[in-house]
């Protein structure tokens, strides 16, 4: 996770693999989404979506999915506004959270 520091303009990273590979989370598209202070985003395999307070760097929450129709589902879009954000799967199923 890389961020700008605001007092002096660097660019500080901080490597999460460690925190993030003990729950198998990680960002599998291209995008993200900020709500409520989190980070928001898509994990393929396994199916789920997962979010990540921006100040403590610590997961908040992870919503694994269960087959749908027989098929696990996979998301390849990630969408949203300040209040809600919602995942397109390939199969064209929508999953909307406020």
């Amino acid at each position: 996770m890389w961020e700008i520091n605001p007092l002096n303009g660097k660019i500080e990273f901080e490597d999460l693999t460690k925190k993030l590979i003990l729950s198998n989370s990680r960002n599998d598209l291209n995008n993200f989404y900020e709500i409520n202070n989190e980070i928001v985003f898509v994990n393929r395999t396994p199916s789920k979506i997962s979010s990540l307070d921006i100040k403590s760097k610590e997961l908040v929450w992870e919503k694994e999915f269960e087959k749908i129709n027989n098929e696990i589902p996979v998301f390849n879009n990630l969408k949203g506004t300040k209040n809600m954000f919602g995942v397109l799967g390939l199969n064209k199923e929508l999953l909307i959270y406020y």
